[in-house]
Protein backbone atom coordinates (compact mmCIF):
# COMPACT_ATOMS: atom_id res chain seq x y z
CA UNK A 1 0.00 0.00 0.00
CA UNK A 2 1.42 3.29 -0.99
CA UNK A 3 1.70 6.37 1.13
CA UNK A 4 -1.09 8.11 -0.82
CA UNK A 5 -3.46 5.20 -0.25
CA UNK A 6 -2.62 5.19 3.44
CA UNK A 7 -3.34 8.92 3.70
CA UNK A 8 -6.67 8.43 1.86
CA UNK A 9 -7.56 5.53 4.20
CA UNK A 10 -6.78 7.65 7.27
CA UNK A 11 -8.81 10.55 5.83
CA UNK A 12 -11.76 8.18 5.11
CA UNK A 13 -11.60 6.69 8.60
CA UNK A 14 -11.37 10.15 10.15
CA UNK A 15 -14.28 11.36 8.00
CA UNK A 16 -16.41 8.35 8.93
CA UNK A 17 -15.54 8.78 12.60
CA UNK A 18 -16.45 12.45 12.35
CA UNK A 19 -19.82 11.60 10.76
CA UNK A 20 -20.50 8.95 13.43
CA UNK A 21 -19.48 11.34 16.23
CA UNK A 22 -21.70 14.07 14.76
CA UNK A 23 -24.64 11.65 14.51
CA UNK A 24 -24.15 10.52 18.12
CA UNK A 25 -23.84 14.13 19.32
CA UNK A 26 -26.96 15.12 17.34
CA UNK A 27 -28.94 12.21 18.84
CA UNK A 28 -27.87 13.17 22.37
CA UNK A 29 -28.65 16.83 21.69
CA UNK A 30 -32.11 15.94 20.32
CA UNK A 31 -32.79 13.71 23.35
CA UNK A 32 -31.70 16.49 25.72
CA UNK A 33 -33.90 18.97 23.85
CA UNK A 34 -36.90 16.57 24.16
CA UNK A 35 -36.27 16.12 27.88
CA UNK A 36 -36.01 19.90 28.33
CA UNK A 37 -39.19 20.46 26.29
CA UNK A 38 -41.08 17.81 28.29
CA UNK A 39 -39.94 19.38 31.56
CA UNK A 40 -40.96 22.84 30.35
CA UNK A 41 -44.38 21.52 29.29
CA UNK A 42 -44.90 19.78 32.64
CA UNK A 43 -43.96 22.99 34.45
CA UNK A 44 -46.32 25.03 32.25
CA UNK A 45 -49.13 22.51 32.84
CA UNK A 46 -48.61 22.68 36.62
CA UNK A 47 -48.62 26.48 36.49
CA UNK A 48 -51.81 26.41 34.40
CA UNK A 49 -53.55 24.09 36.88
CA UNK A 50 -52.48 26.29 39.79
CA UNK A 51 -53.76 29.38 37.99
CA UNK A 52 -57.06 27.65 37.14
CA UNK A 53 -57.63 26.86 40.82
CA UNK A 54 -56.53 30.28 42.08
CA UNK A 55 -57.91 32.41 39.25
CA UNK A 56 -61.50 31.24 38.87
CA UNK A 57 -64.91 31.80 40.37
CA UNK A 58 -65.76 29.80 43.52
CA UNK A 59 -69.43 29.88 44.47
CA UNK A 60 -70.74 29.20 47.93
CA UNK A 61 -74.06 29.65 49.69
CA UNK A 62 -74.90 31.89 52.60
CA UNK A 63 -78.10 30.89 54.42
CA UNK A 64 -80.54 33.81 54.49
CA UNK A 65 -82.40 35.15 57.50
CA UNK A 66 -85.53 33.54 56.06
CA UNK A 67 -84.41 30.30 54.48
CA UNK A 68 -87.66 28.55 53.62
CA UNK A 69 -91.27 29.48 52.93
CA UNK A 70 -94.17 27.15 52.19
CA UNK A 71 -96.10 28.10 49.06
CA UNK A 72 -99.06 26.08 47.75
CA UNK A 73 -97.67 22.52 47.84
CA UNK A 74 -93.92 22.89 48.13
CA UNK A 75 -91.26 24.75 50.04
CA UNK A 76 -89.39 27.60 48.40
CA UNK A 77 -85.84 28.14 49.60
CA UNK A 78 -84.15 31.52 49.70
CA UNK A 79 -80.39 31.27 49.47
CA UNK A 80 -77.70 33.81 48.81
CA UNK A 81 -75.20 32.52 46.28
CA UNK A 82 -71.89 34.34 46.66
CA UNK A 83 -68.80 34.37 44.45
CA UNK A 84 -65.79 33.88 46.73
CA UNK A 85 -63.40 33.57 43.76
CA UNK A 86 -61.37 36.06 41.79
CA UNK A 87 -63.19 35.89 38.43
CA UNK A 88 -66.84 36.37 37.40
CA UNK A 89 -69.22 33.40 37.46
CA UNK A 90 -71.98 32.97 34.88
CA UNK A 91 -74.96 31.31 36.59
CA UNK A 92 -76.58 28.84 34.22
CA UNK A 93 -78.76 26.51 36.25
CA UNK A 94 -79.80 24.98 39.53
CA UNK A 95 -81.55 21.95 40.91
CA UNK A 96 -83.12 21.64 44.30
CA UNK A 97 -85.22 19.09 46.09
CA UNK A 98 -86.38 18.43 49.63
CA UNK A 99 -88.14 15.94 51.80
CA UNK A 100 -89.57 15.65 55.29
CA UNK A 101 -88.07 12.62 57.04
CA UNK A 102 -86.34 11.45 60.18
CA UNK A 103 -83.07 10.87 58.31
CA UNK A 104 -81.92 11.64 54.77
CA UNK A 105 -83.13 8.86 52.46
CA UNK A 106 -80.27 9.39 50.01
CA UNK A 107 -79.76 11.88 47.25
CA UNK A 108 -82.86 12.22 45.09
CA UNK A 109 -82.85 12.13 41.32
CA UNK A 110 -83.66 15.71 40.48
CA UNK A 111 -83.36 17.67 37.28
CA UNK A 112 -81.45 20.81 36.47
CA UNK A 113 -83.52 23.93 35.87
CA UNK A 114 -81.71 25.95 33.26
CA UNK A 115 -81.85 29.64 33.84
CA UNK A 116 -79.84 32.69 33.02
CA UNK A 117 -79.41 34.30 36.40
CA UNK A 118 -76.67 36.52 35.05
CA UNK A 119 -73.14 37.22 36.18
CA UNK A 120 -71.83 37.14 39.75
CA UNK A 121 -68.71 39.27 40.03
CA UNK A 122 -66.04 38.48 42.65
CA UNK A 123 -67.33 39.24 46.15
CA UNK A 124 -70.91 39.69 44.89
CA UNK A 125 -73.87 37.76 46.26
CA UNK A 126 -77.38 37.28 44.92
CA UNK A 127 -80.53 36.00 46.59
CA UNK A 128 -82.13 33.17 44.64
CA UNK A 129 -85.67 31.98 45.29
CA UNK A 130 -85.61 28.26 44.50
CA UNK A 131 -88.85 26.24 44.61
CA UNK A 132 -88.26 22.62 45.56
CA UNK A 133 -88.83 20.09 42.81
CA UNK A 134 -90.52 17.77 45.31
CA UNK A 135 -93.93 18.50 46.73
CA UNK A 136 -94.54 18.30 50.47
CA UNK A 137 -98.04 17.86 51.84
CA UNK A 138 -99.49 20.36 54.28
CA UNK A 139 -99.64 17.54 56.86
CA UNK A 140 -95.90 16.85 56.52
CA UNK A 141 -95.19 20.58 56.57
CA UNK A 142 -97.12 20.97 59.82
CA UNK A 143 -95.24 17.99 61.33
CA UNK A 144 -91.99 19.70 60.38
CA UNK A 145 -93.13 23.04 61.84
CA UNK A 146 -94.01 21.22 65.09
CA UNK A 147 -90.40 19.87 65.16
CA UNK A 148 -91.67 16.27 64.89
CA UNK A 149 -89.45 15.57 61.89
CA UNK A 150 -86.62 17.12 59.86
CA UNK A 151 -86.65 18.91 56.54
CA UNK A 152 -83.77 17.94 54.25
CA UNK A 153 -82.76 20.17 51.35
CA UNK A 154 -80.45 19.18 48.50
CA UNK A 155 -79.33 21.70 45.96
CA UNK A 156 -76.77 22.24 43.25
CA UNK A 157 -75.81 25.45 41.47
CA UNK A 158 -74.21 25.22 37.99
CA UNK A 159 -72.05 28.01 36.62
CA UNK A 160 -69.35 28.73 34.07
CA UNK A 161 -66.09 30.62 34.39
CA UNK A 162 -64.93 33.21 31.79
CA UNK A 163 -63.35 30.39 29.75
CA UNK A 164 -66.79 28.66 29.71
CA UNK A 165 -65.66 25.72 31.85
CA UNK A 166 -68.59 24.23 33.78
CA UNK A 167 -68.43 24.18 37.60
CA UNK A 168 -70.92 23.01 40.24
CA UNK A 169 -71.51 23.68 43.90
CA UNK A 170 -73.77 21.35 45.89
CA UNK A 171 -74.82 20.93 49.50
CA UNK A 172 -77.40 19.37 51.75
CA UNK A 173 -79.04 21.16 54.67
CA UNK A 174 -81.24 19.88 57.48
CA UNK A 175 -83.66 21.86 59.60
CA UNK A 176 -85.78 20.96 62.60
CA UNK A 177 -89.00 22.95 62.74
CA UNK A 178 -87.48 26.29 61.84
CA UNK A 179 -87.92 28.62 58.89
CA UNK A 180 -84.76 30.53 59.72
CA UNK A 181 -81.22 29.56 60.66
CA UNK A 182 -79.82 27.52 62.30
CA UNK A 183 -80.35 25.28 59.32
CA UNK A 184 -77.31 23.03 59.51
CA UNK A 185 -75.08 21.22 57.08
CA UNK A 186 -75.92 17.54 57.21
CA UNK A 187 -74.04 15.84 58.79
CA UNK A 188 -70.93 17.97 58.26
CA UNK A 189 -69.10 19.90 55.59
CA UNK A 190 -67.14 16.91 54.32
CA UNK A 191 -69.71 14.20 53.61
CA UNK A 192 -72.52 15.78 51.60
CA UNK A 193 -71.03 18.71 49.77
CA UNK A 194 -68.92 19.14 46.67
CA UNK A 195 -67.55 21.90 44.53
CA UNK A 196 -65.78 21.38 41.23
Amino acid sequence: MGQANLINLVINIAGTASVVATAIFTAFAARSARISADAAKASADASQRTMEVAERPWLGVVVNETFVEYRVDRPVFLVTVKNFGSLPAYLIGHKISSCVAGAPPGLPAFTTVMDDAGVLNPGEGRVLSLPSEATISMEDWNRYRAAQTKLFVWFEISYRDPLLKLHRYAAIFAGEGTLTPPFKWWPNNDNYIYSD
